[in-house]
């Protein structure tokens, strides 16, 4: 029974002790905060731009933050991982924030060409369905990462079983 659980990865996640889950917990934690504010600064800009149909300076300056909190989330999510592979997650986030990104850079053009002028239907309907897609992949990210915890969790269980340990 012992040779099922050698090769599998998550296996080894179940081992770690007290400090290095303190540390990888602290990192995720960072992380949640960073793409929470992601969140709440592309909410701003986007639902502002969508109920004046123009762009004043602060829309692009509030998805640039946005972006910068994405980022910034994507890294400490990486970092706080551990050995867990590229994921469905993982994939969602990077296209999140491609789209994020492409869409802060087409509103800093907008806005340096034409200021404060009202933007077309087209380019709201694009920040609209990017806004979206952003929102869709918090909740999916969420709902992914609550049930890995719990397979994670169930795993270690039938780990620490298997091996013939005794269940903390």
């Amino acid at each position: 029974m012992n040779m099922l659980f050698t090769d599998i990865d998550f296996a080894d996640s179940c081992y770690y002790d007290n400090y290095t889950d303190y540390k990888y917990s602290y990192i995720l934690i960072k992380a949640i905060i960073a793409v929470t504010l992601a969140l709440v600064f592309y909410s701003i800009a986007v639902l502002t731009e969508q109920r004046k149909y123009a762009i004043s300076k602060r829309v692009p300056t509030f998805l640039t933050t946005g972006v910068a909190f994405g980022i910034s989330s994507s890294v400490l999510m990486i970092i706080g991982s551990r050995k867990i592979p590229i994921t469905i997650d993982g994939f969602i986030s990077y296209s999140v924030l491609l789209v994020m990104l492409i869409n802060t850079i087409l509103v800093w053009r907008f806005w340096l060409k034409n200021r404060s002028t009202q933007v077309v239907k087209s380019f709201n309907v694009y920040t609209w369905l990017a806004y979206s897609w952003w929102v869709i992949a918090y909740i999916a990210g969420a709902i992914i990462a609550m049930t890995l915890k719990i397979y994670l969790s169930t795993f270690c269980k039938m780990v620490v079983v298997a091996k013939g340990e005794r269940l903390r």
